[in-house]
């Protein structure tokens, strides 16, 4: 392969080679929590007497599959009294299964773990909630991929120069001109 000059035009395959670079650098990117900048925040009604659920295409919550859960700000709210229950992270397996009695109830759950398993994100809550609540997380949202190389997305101010130039750094590799890129 060869650099190109700045008004020349790529080959099918340089140009394929491109966005398949493109893609896997924004995937990478996914699970760098500077890069996310946005935390939405997902919610739905949770079970009675489930001490499980799953998030993901297909899940009990189905939406997108998050990256990953955020540790802070997550909660049950109760409809009925309007009231917010705030969950503790149990930040590893370990701690989770250190719960020896897993099967208590209680109107609402205090502690909640989340096994980032894929395809399905599967999120563990103790006590088990005998109600309907609503449940709230914070995920990381995804940077959206591109299908083509003309295709426009909506990104805040500075993306586009750190897309461009890190991309560059990521192909080149490739070209044989790692050394010579900069970004002036």
């Amino acid at each position: 392969m060869t650099v190109l000059g700045v008004d020349a035009e790529p080959t099918d395959q340089e140009a394929e080679d491109g966005l398949y670079a493109l893609n896997s650098m924004i995937q990478a990117w996914n699970i760098e929590r500077l890069m996310v900048y946005h935390t939405p925040q997902v919610s739905a009604s949770w079970t009675p007497n489930s001490a499980t659920m799953t998030l993901g295409t297909g899940g009990t919550f189905s939406s997108t599959r998050p990256i990953r859960i955020l540790p802070e700000g997550n909660y049950f709210h109760d409809s009925n009294n309007s009231i917010d229950y705030p969950l503790i992270w149990v930040g590893d397996r370990d701690s989770y299964e250190r719960i020896l009695l897993k099967t208590v109830t209680s109107s609402w759950p205090q502690w909640m773990y989340a096994d980032m398993g894929y395809p399905l994100v599967t999120i563990y809550v103790w006590p088990i909630p005998t109600s309907t609540l609503t449940a709230y997380f914070n995920v990381y949202a995804t940077l959206q991929a591109f299908d083509t190389l003309t295709e426009e997305i909506a990104l805040p101010p500075g993306y586009q120069a750190c897309i461009e130039f890190n991309l560059a750094l990521w192909m080149a590799p490739e070209y044989g001109t790692a050394a010579k890129i900069s970004p002036w």
